[in-house]
């Protein structure tokens, strides 16, 4: 039996509307909505995408790149002609030293020792002749402790006389524990040597032994 191709037609049209009615909710897609035409081979759909329509929701949107830290500017050289600090201030020169008076004239031993202390800020002052016998003292030195004094450096004198080989020592200073003990070569007119010891906290100079030597110039015309 021949089968007529228009009903079969019709009959596979109206088995596809029933399939849509039984569907859920009943309704009916638009014809429009059908597709016609062959299925694509690949969908190109990404995660993002697909989460999308079986949801509702937008895709997310992705993260802004974080800004690249800007790099720290180098510290500027130094300005020359920047204004430089103020220096400290200069300490205040020392005070100069009170003008020592000149020697009185014709004095005595006694005389020219106070002076000597006076000008050269000793706390003592002796003449001891060559023998090593005392022939005056001024100051805290007592006598017997001047004479012993005195004898012993009249002695180391006369050494460094033989160092020099016969030369005359005209100053030599002993450096004691806590003072110092300088002697100053005297040569009188007659040939005899007498020695000023001057006992004091630092050790005398050069032009402090003329000055003692000079102070003792009268003495040294008589002798």
């Amino acid at each position: 039996m021949a089968t007529n191709s228009a009903e079969s037609s019709s009959d596979l049209e109206r088995a596809r509307e029933v399939s849509r009615r039984l569907r859920p909710g009943g309704a009916t897609a638009p014809p429009s909505a059908v597709t016609t035409g062959p299925l694509p081979t690949r969908l190109g759909f990404s995660a993002e995408r697909a989460r999308a329509l079986a949801g509702g929701t937008a895709p997310m949107a992705a993260a802004p790149h974080a800004a690249a830290p800007i790099p720290a500017a180098p510290p500027a050289p130094p300005n020359p002609s920047a204004e430089l600090p103020v220096a400290a201030a200069r300490p205040s020169a020392p005070p100069a030293r009170p003008t020592i008076p000149e020697p009185p004239a014709d004095a005595s031993w006694e005389s020219l020792l106070v002076w000597c202390r006076s000008a050269l800020a000793a706390e003592g002052a002796f003449v001891i002749d060559g023998r090593g016998l005392l022939v005056s003292n001024s100051g805290k030195l007592t006598d017997d402790d001047a004479q012993a004094m005195g004898a012993r450096l009249v002695m180391t004198v006369d050494q460094a006389d033989e160092m020099e080989r016969g030369a005359q020592v005209r100053t030599l200073t002993l450096d004691l524990s806590t003072r110092c003990l300088t002697g100053v070569r005297l040569q009188l007119a007659s040939g005899a040597r007498l020695t000023v010891g001057v006992l004091s906290l630092r050790p005398l100079t050069l032009s402090a032994g003329a000055l003692v030597r000079r102070a003792f110039a009268s003495k040294l015309a008589e002798g």
